[in-house]
C-alpha cells in the first residue's frame, strides 16, 4: 500500500511550489533552508499533473506556458457556492476559474472571455438556469461552449429535463467541493 502521508505531503508541496513560483523556503531568525525548488527548465505551473517536472514545455516569447489552460466560467447567485466551487476547481493548476452571479453577467463574461465550459446553477433571480442556457444557444459567439448544470433538483426526471435542452451534464448541489473537478472533467471528457 503507498504511504499516504507521503503522497499528501508531495501533492501539498507541489502546490506549494507552484504558489511560490518554483523555491520553497522555510525560515527561523537563524537559519534559512531551502526545502523544495523546481528545475528551472520545469513548468512549474504543471506540477503535479501529468506533466510533472518535464522539461520542454512550450513557452511564448515571454517565457509563459504555453500548455492549454481550461478556463471555466462558473454562473450562480450565491456567493457562498461560487467562491466554494471556484476554490475546488482552482485547485487543478490548469484550470482557470472566473464567475459571474447572474445569467445575464454570465453570457456577457462568456462573451468576452471564451471559457472551455460553464457551471451554470439553475435556480437564479431574473434569468434562471434554463432561460440563461437558451441564451447561450440562440447566441453564436458562445453557443458552441459546453454547459453544465448545478442543481438542487437531482430527481431522474428533472436531470433528464436538463439534459433533454442541451447541457453536457447535470450536477448535484450541494457538491463534494473534493470531487468536484473529477466529476466536472468526466462530464467534459478532460483529464483532472
Amino acid at each position: 500500500m503507498p504511504n499516504l502521508f507521503g503522497m499528501v505531503y508531495s501533492r501539498f508541496e507541489s502546490i506549494l511550489l507552484v504558489l511560490f513560483r518554483g523555491t520553497l523556503t522555510q525560515s527561523s531568525q537563524s537559519t534559512k533552508t531551502r526545502l523544495g525548488e523546481l528545475p528551472p527548465e520545469a513548468c512549474p505551473c504543471h506540477v503535479g499533473l501529468a506533466h510533472r517536472n518535464r522539461t520542454g514545455c512550450l513557452r511564448d516569447g515571454e517565457n509563459n506556458c504555453t500548455m492549454a489552460r481550461k478556463r471555466i466560467l462558473i454562473i450562480d447567485d450565491e456567493a457562498d457556492i461560487r467562491e466554494i466551487a471556484q476554490m475546488s476547481l482552482e485547485a487543478v493548476p490548469d484550470w482557470e476559474i472566473s464567475t459571474a452571479l447572474s445569467g445575464k453577467e454570465g453570457l456577457e463574461k462568456a462573451r468576452q472571455e471564451q471559457p472551455d465550459a460553464v457551471l451554470l446553477d439553475v435556480m437564479m433571480p431574473e434569468m434562471d438556469g434554463p432561460a440563461t442556457l437558451l441564451k447561450f444557444q440562440e447566441n453564436v459567439e458562445v453557443s458552441h461552449i459546453p454547459v453544465v448544470m448545478l442543481t438542487a433538483k437531482v430527481q431522474t426526471s428533472d436531470r433528464r429535463r436538463f439534459l433533454a435542452l442541451g447541457v453536457k451534464g447535470v450536477l448535484p448541489k450541494p457538491f463534494d467541493p473534493i470531487s468536484l473537478p473529477a466529476e466536472l472533467a468526466q462530464i467534459l471528457g478532460w483529464e483532472a
